[in-house]
């Protein structure tokens, strides 16, 4: 696991100020493959290699590499991903895992269900 995540969803310059567990985590698994790269490699997977070793869909790749353009971590040279720096931790988002996953949330939507009386146990 990563230690010293320090991006969060208060950060100037970001549009979305409530963006998703799947958003951060996917940026997060993102910037790690950018850190594993070999030395001297520069070039990211491809969309399609991205959904297969992240297990996203391909518009979540294209949210996440729009946001690494805007960061200065990548740029696009036609359908080449190129790496301009590596990630600092700065360019991580935390994430609240104990209140983020989806798990969690249906949970809580079907508890709140039951206690209001709309869906019995």
């Amino acid at each position: 696991m990563r230690n010293n995540i320090l991006r969060n969803d208060n950060d100037e310059g970001t549009e979305l100020s409530n963006k998703t567990y799947l958003f951060k985590n996917s940026i997060n698994q993102m910037l790690d493959l950018i850190s594993n790269l070999e030395a001297g490699q520069t070039k990211m997977p491809n969309d399609i290699e991205l959904t297969k070793l992240l297990s996203i869909s391909r518009t979540t790749v294209r949210t996440c590499v729009e946001e690494l353009i805007k960061t200065g971590v990548i740029k696009r040279d036609g359908f080449n991903k190129i790496v301009l720096r590596p990630p600092t931790k700065e360019d991580y988002y935390e994430i609240d895992e104990q209140n983020s996953t989806k798990e969690v949330q249906i949970e809580k939507y079907f508890l709140n269900l039951i206690n209001t009386s709309q869906l019995l146990p």
